[in-house]
């Protein structure tokens, strides 16, 4: 029997690392075969609280320009706004969407389903059940992986101080009366993609040894891969045993930390978590980093913040999210000031995850070419949002199934000739990644009653 590259693939035998590494090799075996594979679709889901300004996401040199008409120019003739700095190495991944409306929601301070899901959905203590599956968990049953839909995150609903464990920030949902939990603690969703890691309790060293064991069997997987094909796949593999490597490093760091922390910090109080916020982020950001990679899902849902958040690591000690939105000054700062350290802190986050999956081969390109990340608040366009606009800030190839990437969108205002709304963004999302939908989400009684045509996707941006 001749030695192919199919041959090796199927006849190789692994040990504990099979489960973790099956995607993969399916995808290997594909390329072995023969066939021509089209990569994954990846698509992450960034939710910031307390709206999105459009003004906050838009290039000096537009500011004055009305906002009346649709235009669509290309971001590099552009100095971007300070706050989006990050981005100016991956100017060519960028694109910015203005002037959707989403009336059809419910603003004030959360619109919760409404982001993803397009229908009303108010309430700040928590929504009603879930009316539909929201367009993430829709996108998942298209791109399915060993976890279809990753949902991690800071923190939960609106004004939740819960930042441990199952939350529920009403995001996402599954379908009517499926509501999707988040988790919150980056070592349990350490644990529930990679293995036993190490926690606080008493068997921390054992589950730290577990952890090590369980990704040394995968590194000796890995290995036998390594010998056993061709460079090209070599590479590949390469990257992949870098996240699972950087996940370890992660772990071990987090848990020396812990350890420190028990044994010299002075009696714990809120003074003493001024990088808590941050720290957790940046370790969520490395996780659905490491877990894109691997293959494990081409899903996440992130749900950076909420009303309650401190970013006392920023020197915003002074007042949470909600103060600040509501312009309330925090260490000489006002609350806009303060919205633009907040928002350059989590374009860093969401670069620096772009830029590792720019790193990663794939076909002709890289990862990122292949992935869209959607920043997007479930407020709006405010701290108390009106829905006239939904800001989205995008970064990523998109697998070139929409005419985005390097560009900057303004759909004609509210009320205007060809005015768009979010039931029309989704709706083109669904269709050009593989669902085509007549449309998703509801419609705007306002635009209905003044006989606007709001169903359908948008053409124009669809590749």
């Amino acid at each position: 029997m001749a030695y192919t590259r199919r041959n090796i693939v199927k006849g190789l035998t692994l040990g504990a690392g099979l489960p973790v590494l099956a995607p993969i090799l399916a995808q290997l075996e594909r390329e072995a075969a023969g066939a021509t594979v089209e990569g994954p679709k990846r698509f992450v889901f960034v939710a910031v609280s307390s709206g999105i300004m459009p003004n906050e996401v838009e290039p000096p040199a537009f500011k004055d320009k009305s906002k009346d008409e649709y235009f669509n120019v290309a971001l590099d003739q552009y100095e971007l706004e300070p706050a989006m700095k990050p981005f100016e190495p991956l100017k060519d991944y960028l694109s910015v969407i203005q002037g959707l409306s989403g009336k059809m929601c419910s603003g004030g301070h959360t619109g919760n389903y409404g982001a993803l899901g397009v229908w009303r959905a108010p309430g700040e203590g928590g929504a009603p059940p879930p009316k539909r599956a929201t367009v993430d968990h829709m996108l998942s049953k298209l791109f399915p992986a060993a976890v279809n839909h990753l949902t991690t995150g800071y923190a939960g609903k609106w004004g939740s101080r819960t930042f441990e464990g199952v939350v529920y920030p009403d995001i996402s949902a599954a379908g009517p009366q499926k509501t999707i939990p988040f988790q919150a603690s980056p070592d349990i969703v350490f644990e529930q993609l990679f293995g036993t890691v190490a926690s606080k309790d008493r068997y921390s060293a054992k589950k730290l040894v577990c952890k090590k064991n369980l990704l040394d069997f995968m590194t000796e997987d890995v290995t036998k891969l390594q010998k056993a094909l061709p460079t090209q796949e070599k590479a590949k593999l390469d990257h992949y045993l870098d996240a699972l490597e950087g996940l370890q490093d992660q772990d071990v760091k987090i848990a020396a930390l812990r350890e420190s922390l028990e044994k010299n910090v002075p009696e714990f109080s809120d003074k003493y978590t001024s990088t808590e916020a941050e720290r957790r982020q940046e370790a969520h950001f490395d996780l659905i980093a490491a877990a894109l990679i691997s293959g494990i899902t081409n899903v996440v849902t992130m749900k950076i913040d909420n009303s309650a958040t401190f970013y006392r690591g920023l020197g915003i000690t002074e007042k949470s999210v909600h103060g600040i939105g509501h312009n309330e000054s925090s260490n000489g700062k006002t609350g806009f000031e303060c919205r633009d350290v907040i928002r350059r802190h989590h374009f860093e986050l969401i670069a620096h995850l772009a830029d590792k999956l720019k790193r990663v081969p794939e076909g002709e390109g890289n990862m990122l070419d292949n992935t869209m990340i959607v920043y997007i608040s479930p407020a709006g366009d405010r701290h108390h949002g009106k829905l006239d606009s939904w800001p989205m800030v995008i970064l990523g190839g998109c697998g070139k199934r929409l005419k985005l990437p390097g560009r900057y969108l303004q759909f004609p205002g509210y009320g205007q000739k060809d005015h768009k709304t979010i039931g029309n963004w989704w709706t083109s999302v669904l269709n050009a990644y593989g669902n085509p939908i007549k449309h998703y989400g509801d419609f705007d009684p306002a635009l209905m009653k003044g006989g606007f045509d709001q169903e359908g996707p948008i053409p124009e941006i669809i590749a």
